[in-house]
């Protein structure tokens, strides 16, 4: 059942400005992009993601792209309200076993299950819309892959911006991450600002050259 409805929920997701496939994906996204000085960059996570995503809320988002989806027809004969329904179901019927007794787990998706990650990811396409259109500092650059981002915002903002985006669902909690201030890694990418010449890779793209404006730099992206 999972692997079902995985198939006919996986074509909605990746169709946002704001998530990335792959590493190659980003590394081609994000080839033009530069940062200011008073910028940083910055990985956001969601903790335990899987097991904290609201079932309702997802299960809602869902719905809403089914709804929307002009070639659901082509790949399922069921309607988007019977989907959402035997995804609620699938959702809330994971058991497991601890010393013996055997418990159902009331919300958030099953770790491991195929459903769980094409759900996770559609909720969090929705709170990420929302999320950024409602903040009052956006950021100027964010892309998500599952639950780990890549973000450019003012170094000032930060955190507010953390504090937002921890306030919009009780149990979607974000950390963040900034060990350096010139380099960050994303996926299996390292993301330097301001690199030096030495770090520069023949499989780097021709975007490496600096800014005529000393106070931008443009990244590196090295995979």
């Amino acid at each position: 059942m999972s692997a079902f409805l995985a198939n006919i929920l996986s074509p909605l997701t990746g169709n946002s400005n704001f998530t990335v496939k792959n590493s190659a994906d980003f590394g081609s996204t994000n080839a033009s992009e530069k940062i200011q000085d008073h910028e940083i960059m910055v990985s956001f996570y969601v903790e335990s993601l899987f097991t904290n995503v609201p079932i309702e809320r997802a299960v809602q988002a869902t719905l809403r792209k089914l709804e929307s989806n002009v070639d659901l027809a082509d790949r399922a004969t069921l309607t988007a309200v019977q989907i959402a329904d035997l995804l609620d179901f699938v959702l809330r019927s994971t058991y497991f076993q601890y010393h013996g007794s055997i418990y159902e787990q009331r919300d958030g998706a099953a770790t491991g299950s195929l459903v769980s990650t094409v759900n996770a990811n559609l909720y969090m396409e929705i709170f990420e819309e929302q999320a950024i259109d409602s903040a009052s500092c956006k950021p100027k650059n964010w892309k998500r892959y599952v639950d780990g981002t890549f973000t450019i915002l003012d170094q000032d903002r930060v955190d507010v911006f953390l504090q937002h985006l921890n306030s919009q669902q009780p149990s979607i909690r974000f950390s963040k991450d900034i060990k350096n201030k010139s380099k960050i890694v994303f996926l299996d990418t390292s993301v330097y600002s301001g690199a030096p010449a030495h770090r520069r890779r023949a499989s780097a793209a021709p975007y490496l050259r600096k800014s005529g404006n000393p106070s931008i730099r443009k990244l590196l992206v090295v995979t």
